[in-house]
């Protein structure tokens, strides 16, 4: 992959480096307004979930070390700020572009270089949306290294040894290893969430969008997964007309690896695929929420069934996905072991008609699905900050 004359030229002035440094500096969650330099304000919103998802299971505790180290949080995952990146501007937008980040992440930093671009180039408001139990919505000390390496070591002291077990992953492959049904249940409160804030913008009652606004994503990595459940339910008909741009993302479950030490270790991994793939997922939604929303559950559950496996309940996915052709894009990467660009073309390769959706790019570069843009002690810098350009002026160009 190497960007032409014509992306060099568009690309901005500014240093890839540079930028993430002064964002990284400047951006608070708490803050109700920032602004981060003479093209981009950030706003951050209280948001409060009001759905109820599902709980750890009881009894299988064995410490109260370890019931401290993993308990629920439900009330900073129901109660939480939001930040949306917004170019400079003193009139209210009528574009909203929603980012969706990968599984198990802590915070914003890797993220908001791409808010920042995605909105400079669109033009659009760029709403960062936590999904359920990561980033500000998960306890603090899941991101503390002492009691996760804590926590770590009683898995492997239980269990023997753990590959791809670390103290970032640990508090997920704990959950997920004994509840993984909480894996469903975050996802469909995430998506109830992305509703009610939908609803909100389209009916006029956000400050900074119209009434009617349209809004579209851009999803990475397990983000794109639950994008493709919503605009294939298209609950409500919110998302009739929205755009997406998957990055890294976009497959169905059973062509994706999550065991990486940022991910999933191997045995939660296992217990999670086992869970989902095994027939296990029965019934109805294992979820409550408000009546507004309870009529959208079936669609969200049908297109969350077609989202499971390659084959199973392909001609409903491919359907679905057949209706949103021209409204998807992705771009997918040929050495991501977590969900390999290989993986994406498959499952959208088809159902959208046109190759020219889907690419998979290789950059210049060592990366990972994790860190496709490594910015610190890199001396490929020049390349990375070409294919950073290379993605987010195809989203832009996309979604603008």
């Amino acid at each position: 992959m190497k960007p032409n004359r014509k992306q060099e030229e568009d690309a901005p002035i500014f240093n890839l480096k540079e930028l993430y440094s002064k964002l990284k500096g400047a951006f608070d969650i708490e803050q109700p307004m920032t602004r981060l330099d003479g093209q981009m304000d950030c706003y951050t919103f209280p948001f409060f979930s009001q759905t109820q998802g599902g709980n750890l299971k009881e009894g299988w505790l064995c410490s109260p070390e370890e019931n401290a180290l993993v308990t629920n949080g439900e009330g900073v995952n129901h109660q939480f700020r939001y930040a949306v990146f917004s170019p400079a501007r003193h009139h209210i937008a009528k574009g909203a572009i929603v980012l969706l980040h990968g599984l198990n992440e802590r915070n914003w930093e890797k993220y908001l270089p791409w808010a920042y671009e995605l909105a400079r180039s669109t033009g659009k408001p760029v709403i960062l949306f936590p999904i359920a139990h990561h980033m500000n919505r998960a306890p603090h000390a899941w991101g503390v290294p002492r009691p996760m390496h804590q926590l770590a070591g009683i898995r492997q002291h239980r269990f023997g040894k753990i590959n791809n077990s670390s103290f970032v992953n640990a508090a997920i492959s704990c959950r997920l290893d004994y509840s993984p049904e909480l894996f469903v249940t975050s996802g469909l409160q995430s998506l109830i969430d992305l509703m009610a804030l939908s609803t909100q913008i389209k009916e006029g009652h956000h400050p900074l969008f119209m009434k009617e606004t349209q809004v579209d994503f851009f999803a990475y990595s397990i983000g794109a997964f639950l994008t493709e459940i919503l605009l294939m339910a298209n609950p409500m008909g919110l998302y009739t007309d929205s755009k997406a741009f998957f990055f890294c993302g976009g497959s169905t479950f059973d062509l994706m690896d999550g065991r990486s030490k940022s991910i999933l270790d191997d045995r939660a991994f296992g217990s999670l695929r086992e869970y989902l793939l095994a027939s296990q997922v029965v019934g109805q939604p294992p979820i409550n929420t408000l009546d507004v929303f309870r009529p959208a559950l079936a669609s969200l559950w049908n297109a969350f069934l077609s989202m499971l496996t390659l084959e199973g309940h392909r001609s409903f996915r491919e359907r679905a996905l057949k209706k949103m052709a021209g409204k998807i894009a992705a771009i997918g990467l040929k050495i991501d072991k977590v969900i390999p660009g290989a993986a994406i073309q498959k499952t959208l390769g088809r159902a959208l008609r046109s190759k020219k959706n889907v690419t998979v790019a290789h950059f210049n570069y060592p990366y990972t699905h994790e860190t496709p843009f490594p910015l610190l002690n890199n001396k490929a810098f020049h390349e990375v900050e070409q294919a950073f350009y290379f993605t987010f002026q195809r989203a832009g160009a996309f979604l603008g």
